[in-house]
């Protein structure tokens, strides 16, 4: 039988082991990732090794592997799959869950052997520049619970939905980007895409449908609505090379993405035209 396993950092769990559902455990495990930077000054022969001497380089770092992804029987599309499990466990308990390598083969049991047939592939290695949400949380029952009821809500809507998957995409690749100005041109490109059907009068319909979809009626809905039109602004500024942003904007935006992400997951689907300006104008 098949197996697919996705080495996870950043994310603690509260037991050893959960069932999230579609074949698909998480439990714990320890390995370290190293990425040593490694100099050679002289070119290689085909086929050859640089030849000596090697010299350190400042930097390389490395990540800590402290849960793994287990898929039975794994099948064709699961590795995207796991992306998208991954991503509802950053909605839900911790944005720094980290996919950092794939194995056929569990983490363990490269400490008793190995032969050629075991495969580790890099994934996710590069450093996180923006995190959004709370920092260290770790994933508990309640937390298992969400993302076994949503993560198949959230496959399906990412297989089927182009919007959704460039919402759910871009916040995913926002944490990696050093350029400010383009995470907030891609998020709200995806906030656009979900919901706008046109792109007359866009600052005051985007924010107004968005602060109404995440609001009920009355004074929180109308904060929200002017702090979303803000923000607005600040994508516009970056859009035309005069940023006036600032890494508040930027966090502000992920946890507007992430709201909006899981409220699309509570709902099942992604609302309409329709029940946006239904809920708009009550």
């Amino acid at each position: 039988m098949t197996e697919l396993y996705v080495g996870l950092a950043g994310l603690p769990l509260d037991q050893d082991e959960f069932d999230l559902g579609e074949r698909i455990v998480i439990r714990k495990t320890y390995a370290h990732l190293m990425m040593p930077i490694v100099m050679a000054f002289k070119p290689a022969l085909a086929g050859q090794p640089h030849p000596a001497p090697w010299r350190a380089v400042q930097g390389g770092g490395g990540h800590d592997i402290i849960a793994e992804l287990r898929v039975k029987d794994a099948q064709m599309g699961d590795l995207e799959r796991c992306h998208v499990y991954a991503s509802v466990l950053r909605l839900w308990s911790n944005p720094a869950t980290t996919m950092i390598v794939t194995s056929t083969r569990s983490l363990a049991d490269f400490v008793e052997s190995y032969d050629e047939t075991f495969q580790l592939i890099p994934m996710q290695v590069q450093e996180r520049l923006h995190p959004y949400g709370v920092e260290g949380g770790s994933l508990n029952e309640i937390g298992a619970a969400y993302v076994k009821s949503y993560a198949p809500v959230a496959y399906k809507l990412w297989k089927e939905s182009a919007e959704f998957k460039l919402a759910l995409d871009a916040l995913n690749s926002s944490q990696y980007q050093q350029n400010t100005a383009l995470i907030l041109v891609s998020l709200w490109a995806a906030f656009e895409a979900l919901f706008l059907g046109d792109r007359s009068e866009l600052r005051f319909r985007v924010s107004s449908y968005m602060a109404s979809y995440l609001e009920k009626y009355g004074p929180e809905r109308a904060k929200r609505q002017k702090r979303i039109a803000e923000l607005y602004d600040k994508r516009s500024a970056a859009v035309h090379g005069l940023p006036t942003h600032n890494s508040d904007d930027v966090v502000a935006t992920l946890n507007l993405m992430r709201d909006v992400l899981m409220m699309i997951l509570t709902g099942g689907a992604i609302p309409t035209r329709e029940e946006l300006q239904k809920e708009l104008l009550g």
